[in-house]
């Protein structure tokens, strides 16, 4: 069978096409049950949870899936796994908002260029620790077969090579500014002393342990500032064919996103969310099956 979804057996049955229930039951409130859900999701409420406890399950498979998968997971080192996809998959989603509310497009362009490399990233890695772990839920072991052949498909491939050529070409991009009053001008890198070491080192001799800060933190634009936005189009100029094919990359991969993993990255979470829960009231001597 096709991996679908990590909540249903992999026979079209998933969570889109059952009813859902966006309200909690009637009854909920007369078992404590609303509180306890609040209580287990309360930390997760990005991937918007709650649908998924208050909808009924209607076959005794479907609760078996679902206890082989837990099993599975209740191992430290499968859980400190798909924490870290679901980690990288969150910094991927704050690169993509950011491209999209950036008014400059080469800021734009870079950060989907980063999102695009996490996302990768966070792919081989999990697939990678998956082919080396003792799985016994069908969930998990169609999941890893799923990894095994996307990350073998064309299109994987294609862009994990786009991703790494780009790569180099830009860790190869150097430059120098050159400020006068008001005026700054962007150079090529001609036998220049880089000076970043020598200032890294300067401010570590005045390192030494953090003292409480009580000054205010003022929320600020995480964007780049327009003289930012200036530089780079200095240094686009010294590199037009690398920031030419920066440009040709967000063109030629405008949808990174597997449908599949998407679906996956906010249900492994109904998972992840009650394990959390529990590992605190298992820590009384409370036993769960």
């Amino acid at each position: 069978m096709a991996f679908e979804n990590i909540l249903f057996e992999s026979n079209g049955h998933h969570l889109n096409g059952n009813k859902v229930e966006v309200e909690a039951p009637d009854f909920f409130p007369y078992l404590i049950r609303d509180q306890i859900i609040e209580a287990i999701t309360s930390k997760k409420e990005n991937y918007n949870l709650k649908p998924i406890f208050y909808t009924e399950l209607d076959t005794i498979s479907v609760i078996k899936y679902r206890q082989e998968t837990m099993l599975d997971l209740e191992i430290p080192i499968s859980q400190a796994d798909f924490s870290t996809f679901a980690k990288k998959l969150r910094k991927m989603y704050e690169l993509l908002s950011g491209a999209h509310k950036s008014f400059y497009t080469y800021e734009r362009q870079r950060l989907f260029f980063d999102a695009a490399s996490i996302y990768l990233n966070a792919i081989i890695v999990l697939k990678n620790q998956l082919s080396t772990a003792s799985l016994k839920s069908v969930g998990l072991m169609e999941l890893q077969e799923f990894l095994t052949e996307f990350t073998n498909s064309s299109a994987f491939l294609l862009l994990t090579g786009d991703t790494k050529d780009l790569l180099a070409e830009l860790d190869e991009v150097t430059y120098c500014i050159h400020v006068k009053d008001l005026r700054i001008e962007v150079r090529p890198t001609i036998g220049g002393k880089p000076y970043s070491k020598e200032v890294e080192y300067t401010f570590k001799i005045f390192e030494r342990e953090p003292e409480k800060d009580y000054k205010i933190e003022f929320l600020r634009d995480q964007g780049i500032s327009y003289v930012q936005a200036s530089i780079l189009e200095g240094v686009a100029q010294l590199y037009p064919n690398t920031f030419q094919n920066l440009e040709d990359y967000n063109k030629d991969h405008k949808k990174i996103l597997n449908k599949t993993l998407k679906i996956f990255d906010r249900e492994i979470q109904f998972y992840m969310a009650y394990l959390d829960y529990i590992s605190v009231l298992k820590t009384t001597g409370l036993q769960f099956c």
